[in-house]
């Protein structure tokens, strides 16, 4: 049922993409079937030999290996990828007969097939547990999105098997591990990753939460990226002192420089005013490869050097 009878055609998409899903699925399982019936036919190898199987592999899983090869290179999957859904299939038909119904039927998806198929596994293939399963899977694997099915599979096969739940956790507890990750976008920074069970990793989440944003605790940084920041030449602003704010500060004195390092003005020279001389016009030339100025008086102008007096000279 829709509130939108306008998202009809939407609804038409999602068919027509599950119906491609089907279909592909059981041509993987016929093109894999056919191929394997065709190896014994043509090898004459209708069954394992018995008195060889020890020093020569099953010819039937070395044809199925052949035609999931064969058939990843035909769909541009991945051969584990290949194998995996041929395999979920397979079971899902010999074992959930209901599951398969309403795959082939398009009520459930190919996603939900396999997540189901990998909880009958954990069933250890008893009837009565799978039974329920089959009885009560299909209808939640209709509604319920991926990460909702999972929690319920999850609940399911706790209930249905609470021994081997627990050795389940008790496996999930041995495989921990933690290892950091440096950040790609950020410098300095990495991502800590671990998987642990959930109390402990509860705990250590609130302690690492508490420091990371302490007022007081002193957090380990980078001495090189330290280092590079303490060494940084002061900022540069082009405002004056009069209209400088409260979090600005006045330029030192010295060359500033603009981005192609070429000198901007001089804040150590001094600034004329009405009261002192007029500076002596000059025509300054600047070296464009970053050399000093030369200054070259200006003709008709009068010279800023003071004038010498003659002084008598007496000779003995």
């Amino acid at each position: 049922m829709m509130d939108d009878p306008g998202a009809a055609k939407l609804r038409g998409r999602v068919i027509a993409a599950r119906r491609a899903e089907a279909e592909t699925v059981l041509a993987l399982m016929d093109y894999v079937e056919g191929f394997h019936e065709s190896y014994r036919w043509r090898t004459g190898e209708l069954s394992a030999p018995v008195n060889r199987s020890h020093q020569y592999p099953d010819p039937g899983s070395a044809a199925r290996e052949a035609a999931i090869t064969y058939a990843a290179q035909a769909l541009g999957w991945s051969q584990y990828r290949t194998q995996r859904a041929y395999n979920d299939a397979a079971l899902t038909q010999q074992m959930l007969p209901s599951v398969w119904e309403w795959f082939t039927h398009l009520r459930i998806t190919t996603l939900a097939v396999s997540k189901i198929a990998q909880a009958a596994r954990r069933l250890r293939n008893d009837e009565d547990r799978l039974a329920r399963l089959d009885t009560q899977v299909p209808a939640r694997a209709a509604e319920l999105r991926p990460t909702e099915l999972d929690d319920w599979l999850r609940r399911f096969t706790a209930i249905a098997d609470p021994e081997q739940h627990a050795e389940q956790c008790a496996r999930n507890a041995e495989g921990r591990y933690g290892y950091i990750r440096p950040c790609e976008d950020i410098e300095g920074m990495s991502l800590l990753i671990a998987q642990l069970p959930t109390l402990v990793a509860e705990t250590m989440g609130r302690r690492l939460g508490a420091v990371a944003r302490s007022h007081s605790q002193k957090i380990p940084h980078n001495p090189v990226t330290a280092g590079l920041a303490a060494h940084l030449p002061p900022r540069t602003d082009s405002t004056t002192a009069q209209g400088l704010g409260q979090n600005q500060r006045p330029v030192p004195p010295g060359p500033v420089r603009g981005s192609f390092g070429h000198i901007l003005y001089n804040t150590s020279e001094p600034v004329p005013s009405d009261q002192t001389e007029p500076a002596q016009p000059t025509a300054a030339s600047v070296d464009r490869r970053g050399g000093p100025r030369r200054s070259h008086p200006v003709p008709g102008a009068k010279s800023q050097h003071p004038k010498t007096l003659a002084l008598p000279v007496h000779h003995r």
